[in-house]
């Protein structure tokens, strides 16, 4: 690994500036164990619910709630009262609403200002929510306003990390799929100090505000190292290198072919070409070799029907003559008019409202947004369906935590299945999760336990990798960022769920609801599939 620092151009809105970076050589798969790291110690860790709800319990968080007589004793993981239950559960929803709604300017954020201020700003908030949380007897308001930092700060931590297929170019899936686990292992961290609080019996305002210093700074500090000010170019495979390597020879190699040996004496094309090549010189070569932005049609000329030019300038020395009608020429005119006034190199809102409005991501898209709204639901109510069975709750704690394992091997779906089918297949444990969770008994949650893992763990994975895989990679953080802020959106409607089982106790009819949502989906993505062409962009 080599660390140098450089000055680099870093544009802001209408201003570009010149800042100092540490430019960073290191192989990808020590990148790949840094990023990962990172996202174990400050990734979601609410992603595990169960624990999180201990841990929040242990700090009396919505304790007044509670009855005198209730909030008598220390503080355990336990609930001291039903209306905290509910109160905790509520708060898991404006968590993943803040999470979700703002995912779009968090997107932008990363497509715009770049990996670096985007880590250190998410980083600074989560920070910023433990603080809060060291503080006893703080207010309820103070709780919210930590909670929508703590959903802010999670995608402004995992959106850097992503970047991280852009150093790779045979692994890019299996890349996605590790920073999934990097994910999903952030639940650890929760459960290791929920663990050691319990363990030790440390006050535990005091205990929240070490580990935060022990786990968060130096992270802080090796992400203003590590991540770069603008987002790495992705690498393309060598294969097409070397073609267009290729092709720059073959051009050179024409550069010394006599013109004599091109045209006739009068001018005129001879018969046994239909491309006929004149009037060459090393600067017109050079200026028209192929490379990733360029095309060798941007050097055509026009010409009279006698081949000889209307009158052109010194540097322009390639000219293309084809035997056929004129229309052909008009279209490949036309053709190469259509190149050069559409700019590829730079965010279009254009091309990202295209995209916002193909069938496939329409389909998908709200696809992503149920699948949110549903898990994030069963979960917050996996403790009242099944909260007096410690053995499942227990197992639903670490399923959770190590579903990394089951995303891992998925991972290796991805070069066998297209993105949709993949869809397709976890989408019927969700199903199956809601079927079985019409029972409350114990074997029932052990299922639904294993059931909801099944489909979360391709789910957080399967949305990075879906939108990659199908979409321009510029339009990344955007279009990921749409789909979480129509998700968090849905979270709003999650908490009126959640208040209509506290009142009403309707649980069933939800998941009633949910399975019919779910087949219409599974009827839509089907459809998807079997009309999706073999391409690996969409549009």
């Amino acid at each position: 690994m080599k660390i140098r620092t450089i000055r680099i151009p870093v544009r802001m809105g209408n201003y570009t500036y010149r800042l100092h970076d540490f430019k960073i050589k290191c192989r990808f798969g020590i990148r790949l164990l840094i990023y990962f790291i990172l996202l174990i110690f400050v990734g979601p860790y609410f992603g595990n619910w169960t624990t999180t709800e201990k841990y929040l319990c242990r700090i009396d968080v919505y304790a007044s709630e509670c009855s005198l007589s209730e909030r008598f004793g220390p503080a355990t993981d336990s609930f001291r009262c039903s209306p905290q239950r509910f109160m905790i559960a509520k708060l898991g929803s404006i968590i993943r609403s803040s999470v979700l709604t703002i995912g779009f300017v968090m997107g932008l954020l990363l497509d715009i200002l770049g990996p670096k201020i985007t880590f250190l700003i998410g980083i600074l908030m989560r920070i910023a929510t433990w603080l809060i949380f060291s503080v006893k007897n703080v207010n309820n308001s103070a709780i919210v306003f930590s909670s929508v930092l703590l959903g802010l700060s999670r995608n402004a931590i995992a959106y850097p990390t992503l970047t991280i297929y852009m150093y790779t170019t045979n692994f890019k899936e299996y890349a996605t799929t590790v920073m999934g686990i990097g994910i999903t292992l952030a639940g650890l961290y929760i459960m290791v100090i929920e663990r050691l609080l319990g363990f030790t019996g440390a006050d535990p305002h005091r205990f929240t505000l070490y580990s935060v210093l022990i786990t968060h700074i130096p992270c802080l500090f090796i992400g203003l190292i590590l991540f770069p000010w603008n987002s790495p170019t992705p690498k393309v495979k060598h294969k097409s290198t070397k073609s267009i390597q290729q092709t720059d020879d073959q051009i050179s190699t024409d550069d010394m072919i006599s013109t004599d040996d091109l045209i006739s004496t009068d001018g005129k094309n001879t018969p046994s070409s239909d491309l006929t090549l004149a009037t060459f010189s090393q600067s017109s070569v050079r200026d028209c070799k192929i490379s990733e932005h360029s095309s060798m049609d941007t050097c055509i000329s026009s010409y009279t029907k006698d081949g000889n030019d209307k009158g052109y300038k010194d540097n322009t020395t390639v000219r293309i003559e084809r035997s056929g009608s004129e229309c052909s020429d008009v279209d490949l005119d036309a053709h190469v008019q259509t190149e050069i006034s559409m700019d590829e190199s730079q965010w279009n809102l254009r091309k990202f409202v295209k995209y916002l409005k193909s069938v496939e991501y329409s389909v998908t898209c709200s696809y992503f947004v149920l699948n949110f709204l549903d898990f994030y639901f069963m979960q917050m109510m996996f403790s009242t369906m099944y909260g007096e069975y410690n053995d499942v709750m227990i197992l639903n704690e670490y399923l959770v935590s190590f579903s990394f394992i089951l995303t891992f091997f998925i991972g290796f779906l991805y070069k066998v299945f297209n993105p949709v089918t993949i869809l397709i297949f976890s989408n019927m444990f969700g199903i199956l999760s809601h079927f079985v969770a019409f029972s409350g008994a114990r074997v029932a949650g052990y299922i639904t336990a294993s059931s909801l893992i099944a489909y979360a763990s391709i789910l957080f994975t399967q949305i990075y990798i879906y939108i990659q895989s199908t979409f321009d990679s510029k339009y990344f953080g955007s279009l990921v960022g749409t789909i979480n802020t129509f998700s968090g959106i849905s979270m709003f409607f999650n908490i009126l769920l959640i208040s209509l089982v506290e009142k009403f106790g309707c649980i069933n009819y939800i998941h009633i609801a949910m399975i019919v949502a779910r087949t219409l989906f599974e009827v839509a993505l089907i459809f998807l599939n079997l009309n999706r062409k073999k391409r690996t962009k969409s549009i």
